[in-house]
């Protein structure tokens, strides 16, 4: 299934809805580059008012050591995992989640992720995974998040599309005007448009163990029975996993991730294969492209 390569951005509003207000104040957030989010109390919405409010949906759980990678931290495609998780139980509350979308032969894919990491999770730490839905635009259905830990201090933000495709044509469906409802929140967690990425593998010569580049890492991976989802494709976080792989070299050297965008282009399933080329920038910036167009990425790396 092809998600779309064009860009795409949200138009977002100006004002933004009350029930987000009282999760952050995004100027003061833009100014302090972090902080705290209260959303124990608002002079609008106290706390019950929040709890009876569907439009956001607040999950919170700890992180476990399974999760983690060497030095304590959660892995990235975990993150994926929880806010995947987070995402469709709260479609599922308003009535368009996986089996809704279902009676009508039609399935939730992942097209776009942004997500900026200010601080690790780790280990034990006991952590809020919020999120809200924020309407549609063409075939384009958007969706942001904001993982704090338990003191509402920010952790991650991030900003996702989505499409909606026809379960056995794989063809996005164009008409997403019901999710344009009451439900929807005009806020964002964050100021991002999605990038148009590089696509460079098809320049390189396709043999791994001869390609000249030193800035290219090549590796190969094959979809198996463990990263197969209930849509019977790799699933988003086997992609993260797969090029985290890749930059492991750096990971080991005890840098971090601070910043990454992937773009789901084409479905991969049961036993195929791809070649996922890392290109090294400079120290801290990587840009990623498959053999199939499968997915690409873009990544910014911190020292630790």
């Amino acid at each position: 299934m092809n998600s779309n390569n064009e860009d795409h951005n949200y138009n977002k509003q100006d004002d933004a809805n009350d029930v987000v207000r009282c999760c952050y104040n995004s100027k003061n957030f833009a100014a302090n580059n972090g902080g705290n989010i209260n959303c124990k109390k608002n002079d609008n919405h106290d706390q019950n008012d929040q709890k009876d409010d569907k439009r956001i949906y607040i999950s919170e759980q700890e992180v476990l050591f399974f999760e983690s990678d060497f030095t304590g931290n959660l892995r990235l495609p975990y993150i994926f995992c929880f806010m995947q998780e987070a995402a469709q139980k709260h479609a599922a509350i308003l009535s368009f989640g996986h089996e809704d979308l279902l009676l009508d032969d039609r399935l939730w894919v992942l097209s776009r992720v942004y997500l900026k990491i200010m601080k690790q999770p780790v280990v034990e730490d006991k952590i809020k995974i919020k999120t809200w839905h924020k309407g549609s635009d063409g075939i384009f259905a958007f969706r942001d998040f904001i993982i704090t830990d338990e003191k509402d201090n920010v952790l991650v933000l991030a900003t996702t599309s989505w499409v909606v495709v026809d379960q056995k044509t794989r063809k996005p469906i164009r008409n997403l005007e019901f999710l344009n409802n009451e439900s929807k929140v005009n806020a964002s967690s964050i100021e991002k448009s999605f990038e148009r990425l590089p696509k460079f593998a098809k320049e390189i010569k396709d043999d791994l163990e001869n390609h000249v580049d030193k800035n290219i890492t090549v590796k190969e991976f094959q979809a198996m029975y463990s990263g197969i989802d209930i849509n019977r494709h790799v699933t988003n976080s086997k992609f993260v996993e797969w090029i985290c792989d890749a930059l492991g070299d750096k990971l080991f050297e005890g840098y971090l991730i601070e910043e990454f965008q992937i773009n789901y282009n084409n479905e991969m399933h049961y036993h195929d294969k791809v070649k996922v080329y890392l290109k090294m920038l400079d120290e801290l910036n990587y840009i990623c492209d498959t053999s199939n167009s499968n997915f690409q990425a873009k990544i910014l790396l911190k020292q630790k």
